[in-house]
């Protein structure tokens, strides 16, 4: 009987709301419908939406980048869930972590920009400039791409001249002496074939200042400047040649002394100047073939390092250590792919990558030490896909990896003495 009238209670109530709904006069209040954009994610090696790639991503857009203006690539921590880009005081380490997985010295997490690798963590805290998306996959990617992605990849894709064509200029000035200079041009030589060239200028007069100069001391100057070639041909040729140069001319490393017993940090005050520069030149050529079953695609990418540190590594406004550190690195990197084109139910792909690097080092202190690290390595990957497995909007998924590197170091320490200059082996 109980069980009766609670019944009968909810009937009550839910019979009234009926009839009450069906002469309720509609509100006359506009409402606005949104249809959000859905987002093609290319970076997983098939066109998929968002929602349909079983990953963790994140996808910036233009629209996005240009409302949050962001141009610096160390900002995109603010937006990006579980992405990490500490700032060291200059451009010389500027490490990357996903999910607290990172390295100071050999990355762990992928880079590329336009398909072509970026290896060193001197060269992660790039120009944003004339970006069109960045997308960022957590977690290994190990059998998607060929270099450095235990932790995750960062995609950035310029823009398409095929797809975008105009004149642009961007100014911006603000406080702390920052001002910014950008212009880009994009144009068409036909329906196949686009070009585009850019170039932004960058400064700020720094937010430090060092008490034993009166000066700042982290004062930013920085140019860099873009080129691109994209074409199509009837035939199913598909390319890219890109070059990029970059400087910076930054002082460097606004630090201070801890004082253990009361935890305060003490002023900057160094008497010798410290800075960073550096220029890096990158450029890379990408070649796709569409045959009728799969994809053939190559990507080959050259990028040369050339930095000088100065630092005052005693911090202190007497004169005990003071370091120099020159750097000058060549990478040559190629990638070759071949994958089943998008939208059957069985989908793979497979790749090899391989890649050579040089870098000579050279440290000044109390003697001075050249290195001499060159190193290579070459890899080979698999994936594929086999879509409604046992079941309806069921995927397997398996993938393989095999990896090989080498690094060597040689390097000579330099002794001076009354009468010679002394060389001391390995």
């Amino acid at each position: 009987m109980k069980r009766m009238k609670v019944y009968a209670f909810l009937g009550a109530l839910v019979f009234p709301s009926y009839l009450l709904a069906a002469v309720t006069v509609p509100d006359s209040t506009s409402r606005k419908s949104v249809m959000l954009d859905e987002v093609v994610v290319t970076s997983y090696k098939e066109k998929k939406t968002l929602r349909e790639v079983p990953a963790s991503i994140s996808s910036i857009s233009l629209g996005d980048l240009n409302k949050k203006n962001l141009v610096d690539f160390k900002e995109l921590s603010s937006y990006i869930p579980n992405l990490f880009l500490p700032d060291y005081g200059s451009k010389l380490t500027s490490p990357i972590y996903i999910r607290g997985i990172g390295s100071k010295l050999t990355p762990s997490v992928g880079l590329y920009v336009d398909g072509i690798p970026f290896f060193d963590k001197s060269v992660f805290d790039f120009d944003m400039n004339e970006v069109n998306r960045v997308e960022v996959l957590r977690g290994p990617q190990g059998t998607l791409y060929g270099r450095n992605t235990m932790g995750g990849i960062i995609n950035v894709y310029t823009k398409n001249p095929l797809d975008y064509q105009g004149l642009t200029y961007k100014q911006m000035v603000g406080n702390y002496g920052q001002t910014q200079f950008s212009g880009s041009y994009y144009g068409k030589l036909s329906d196949r074939v686009g070009y585009a060239v850019s170039s932004r200028y960058k400064h700020n007069d720094g937010f430090f200042v060092n008490a034993y100069t009166g000066s700042e001391a982290d004062n930013l100057n920085q140019i860099s400047s873009k080129g691109k070639i994209q074409w199509k041909t009837e035939s199913g040729w598909d390319g890219v040649f890109s070059v990029n140069y970059e400087y910076t001319d930054q002082g460097g490393y606004p630090y201070g002394l801890l004082d253990n017993t009361t935890g305060q940090i003490g002023d900057v005050n160094y008497n010798a100047y410290s800075s960073y520069r550096q220029g890096v030149l990158t450029s890379g050529l990408s070649m796709s073939y569409s045959f009728d079953d799969f994809v053939l695609k190559s990507v080959t990418g050259y990028q040369n390092l050339d930095d000088r540190q100065a630092i005052d590594q005693d911090f202190t406004a007497e004169a005990k250590a003071f370091v120099i550190q020159t750097q000058k690195q060549n990478q040559f990197s190629q990638e070759l792919e071949m994958r089943s084109k998008d939208g059957k139910r069985f989908t793979w792909l497979n790749g090899l990558f391989g890649f050579y690097q040089t870098g000579k080092r050279m440290v000044l202190y109390t003697t001075q030490k050249d290195y001499d690290e060159p190193s290579y390595g070459l890899a080979a990957y698999h994936q594929s896909t086999l879509k409604d497995f046992l079941l309806k909007k069921l995927s397997l998924t398996v993938g393989a990896r095999f990896d090989y590197e080498k690094a060597k170091q040689d390097y000579i320490v330099w002794k001076l003495s009354a009468d010679q200059k002394e060389q001391i082996p390995d």
